[in-house]
């Protein structure tokens, strides 16, 4: 598979858990509501639960920011209401900087967050795929740290992306990524000389993993979100309240 067919499939799965990702928060924020009663309680509680990846993310900004040597402010984690349709989970204050560096900037938890997915898979969970043991005769650390390093691609991957402001100023990179992929795609570009042979292969096996972790982050996503969709259906008939899909119009 060339170059550039992994790079597309990549695109289109970093699309499809986008969409898992704000689906999961919407949903996971619904059943909240429905146990609150209260708009601001219920975004309390998402924020609350995702604050281990909010963390990861903010340091990531943080990190890439003074490798770059842009100064930065001070943190903040706590949830705040912006207004109708936005909410500010967590903030940090960097200083201007020219496109190129606000775009690494922006793009850093993204980049952070696909390593470790990556880096989970690639150590954990892919030898169980490759050579799936006897789940029954394991001891309790394997099934507890299977379960806590789940929860932790589940978190990393719904608090991973980058918000608007972030990316404000990656328009004109992400394009000529773009361009130049498509011109080593209408070119017929291959490298057949020994190093960037070996050049060329390392990226392939680079995405190639990337997007098999992404694949089983999605499984994971997807099996938390049909969790929460049947503990939203308990709740509602248990709590006999009915939700409906509109909750930002008046509060129970």
């Amino acid at each position: 598979m060339s170059l550039f067919v992994l790079f597309l499939i990549f695109i289109g799965l970093l699309i499809l858990l986008l969409f898992i990702s704000l689906t999961f928060q919407q949903n996971l924020y619904l059943l909240f509501f429905l146990l609150t009663k209260k708009k601001e309680k219920a975004i309390r509680c998402l924020s609350l639960f995702l604050l281990p990846g909010t963390v990861i993310h903010e340091v990531s900004h943080m990190l890439i920011a003074e490798i770059l040597q842009v100064p930065t402010g001070e943190f903040s984690f706590i949830p705040e209401i912006k207004d109708e349709e936005r909410v500010r989970v967590g903030s940090l204050k960097i200083s201007h900087s020219g496109p190129i560096r606000r775009t690494l900037i922006g793009l850093a938890p993204l980049a952070v967050g696909l390593t470790i997915l990556t880096t989970i898979f690639y150590f954990q969970f892919l030898p169980l795929v490759q050579k799936p043991p006897d789940i029954f005769n394991q001891k309790p650390v394997f099934y507890w740290l299977s379960a806590f390093l789940c929860f932790l691609i589940f978190i990393i991957s719904n608090t991973m992306f980058s918000s608007k402001k972030d990316l404000e100023a990656a328009f004109f990179p992400f394009l000529l990524i773009v361009l130049v992929q498509i011109a080593l795609w209408l070119g017929g570009i291959k490298l057949k000389i020994s190093l960037e042979q070996k050049t060329y292969n390392f990226f392939i096996n680079v995405l190639t993993s990337i997007n098999s972790a992404l694949v089983f982050t999605i499984v994971v996503d997807l099996i938390f979100l049909l969790f929460i969709r049947l503990a939203t259906r308990f709740s509602e008939k248990t709590l006999k309240r009915h939700l409906y899909f509109r909750t930002d119009e008046k509060d129970f």
